[in-house]
């Protein structure tokens, strides 16, 4: 299933998504006790733990399985015992205090996709010029078309330089009817310098009248101020793509997107992994967006729905039934689960074709 790659690259994968979540979790948890909330427990991993400690009535402990943690806020559940009674339990706090205890998971996802998105632009940077490194070219697309191809690496556009990715997309969208001029530095196997090549690109538009060239890239090389702004311009612009992706798929607009479970992301991260550090931190910082942009939505079970009853709560000036609050994420982790099931089978069989 995952012949090929190093037990150390797998574990390196695995490590990377439980970092993701036990980060996500930290968030919960930092803010939490910021705020005055009694936490309980802090765990980086599930299952029978390997290691545990209590300091100030606060368990901290190394669980075996090691995708993802928990934390223990008291009286998140409006049913715990003894959390109506307690001045330091998660449902006596202020709104604001909740509120800002729910959304920080999230916000510390944003937060780490920043840091390692700038760990890219900068510290494994190749210089202080920007380029872009050409990862995949989608078929019968105008990047094809005009004969740009996979390792390929656009240095300057409109006979200039690069200057972000943001001037770049800016181009392409303004460019409907002239083609783009680009200038690519193609790799040739047994030479140590590649050949630059000029080529004209004239982007296609797409199903909601987007122009496209159709590569899937990289940026590289870029300035400190330079690796600053894109760090906190790749997230915007990663969640703003996912939404769009997933609004396509959902009402039937057919954009090409593939939805994976866990094992298809480890796959993922365990190919980034091989391709060495850089790869592997950007697509860490991808998957951070998704979660901490997944766990925005209202879907039950997630940080969202809970957002979602809070303001609910806010404006109606009174407790929703709790009870009722139980079972509606109850039902949603129920569904998340099977969906994670169903989605893992389907990466395994697509593994075995």
């Amino acid at each position: 299933m995952f012949s090929g790659w190093s037990a150390f690259q797998i574990l390196l994968a695995i490590l990377g998504v439980g970092f993701l979540i036990a980060f996500h979790e930290l968030g919960h948890y930092w803010v939490a006790r910021k705020t005055g909330m009694r936490v309980l427990r802090y765990s980086i991993g599930f299952g029978p733990a390997l290691w545990h400690k209590t300091i100030n009535n606060i368990e901290y402990r190394i669980a075996l399985l090691p995708l993802g943690g928990f934390v223990h806020i008291f009286g998140m559940s409006p049913l715990e015992e003894g959390a109506r009674e307690d001045p330091r339990s998660f449902i006596n706090r202020p709104y604001w205090a909740k509120m800002a205890v729910v959304f920080a998971g999230p916000f510390f996802n944003y937060a780490l996709a920043v840091v390692l998105f700038f760990s890219v632009f900068w510290i494994f940077s190749t210089g202080n010029s920007l380029m872009l490194k050409i990862s995949d070219v989608l078929p019968e697309s105008a990047a094809a078309e005009a004969g740009l191809q996979s390792e390929d690496v656009i240095i300057g556009m409109n006979n200039g330089g690069l200057t972000s990715t943001e001037a770049f997309l800016a181009a392409i969208s303004t460019a409907k009817t002239t083609p783009l001029p680009l200038r690519v530095a193609r790799p040739i196997d047994g030479q140590e310098k590649p050949e630059i090549v000029n080529l004209s690109v004239l982007p296609k538009s797409d199903e909601a009248g987007n122009m496209r060239l159709g590569i899937r890239y990289t940026p590289l090389g870029f300035s400190f101020t330079g690796a600053v702004q894109e760090a906190f311009y790749q997230p915007w612009k990663q969640s703003i793509g996912t939404l769009e992706a997933l609004g396509s798929k959902i009402f039937g607009k057919g954009k090409d997107i593939q939805v994976g479970g866990i094992v298809e992301v480890t796959r993922q991260l365990t190919v980034a992994a091989e391709k060495g550090y850089r790869n592997l931190l950007w697509m860490l910082g991808s998957l951070s967006v998704v979660l901490g942009l997944f766990n925005l939505v209202p879907i039950p079970a997630l940080d969202g729905s809970r957002m979602l009853f809070l303001t609910v709560e806010r404006l109606l000036g009174r407790e929703i039934n709790p009870t009722f609050q139980i079972w509606i994420n109850v039902v949603g982790l129920v569904f998340l689960l099977g969906l994670m099931a169903v989605l893992t089978v389907f990466d395994v069989m697509r593994l075995l074709e």
